[in-house]
């Protein structure tokens, strides 16, 4: 298949890569010897070919190669110095075509700071959202609670991941310590002092 889509010159392919050479950089005036190098290599043709052809198949993970290059591969890569993109399906099951593909394919880029945005995006968006009482009209205290602080827990544990990732040993800070009742702030106080002693 993947001669075929060499002789053909696959539309989907060159939106692909053109797509993954944009994000990685690549100055405007190299990317037609950019894409010829990357549709020369065999795995990263079978790894893009087959995300696009076969719908079992949800995503592909691109990265920068040697000499201006996309690589394309279905194995997660890890995660380093260099940004890489992982290209998914906007509705799973759903064939992608040469007429949809710039509404059926999704590009997620991840880069070496990640995780620092998912931190800043749960604490800044989904912390306020969730503590807000309106958000909380039908739920029980029972369940508010719980949920609140299963979600402080996951915050926490992802700032001390955060830290782990960059070297460093990083404690959270105890979280919800603006509560009125002083028997709220103990327990405030002795869940950060058992997150920290672990």
């Amino acid at each position: 298949m993947s001669t075929e889509v060499r002789e053909s010159g696959d539309p989907r392919i060159s939106f692909v890569i053109t797509k993954a050479l944009v994000t990685f950089g690549v100055p405007r005036g190299k990317w037609e010897k950019s894409k010829t190098l990357s549709i020369q290599d065999e795995n990263t043709i079978r790894a893009i070919d087959g995300f696009l052809n076969d719908i079992e198949v949800p995503y592909c993970f691109l990265t920068p190669g040697a000499n201006d290059t996309v690589v394309g591969s279905r194995d997660m890569p890890q995660f380093g110095k260099k940004k890489f993109l992982i290209i998914s399906r906007s509705t799973l099951g759903k064939m992608i075509s040469k007429d949809n593909m710039s509404e059926t394919i999704l590009f997620i880029e991840i880069g070496k700071y990640i995780m620092d945005l998912l931190g800043g995006i749960c604490n800044g968006i989904y912390g306020s959202v969730l503590g807000n009482t309106r958000n909380q009209k039908g739920w029980s205290d029972l369940v508010a609670k719980d949920l609140i602080n299963k979600f402080h827990v996951f915050v926490a544990n992802l700032h001390v991941t955060c830290g782990l990732i960059k070297g460093l040993t990083i404690l959270p800070l105890p979280s919800n310590f603006g509560t009125t009742s002083s028997k709220d702030r103990i327990h405030v106080l002795e869940s950060a002092v058992i997150t920290w002693s672990k």
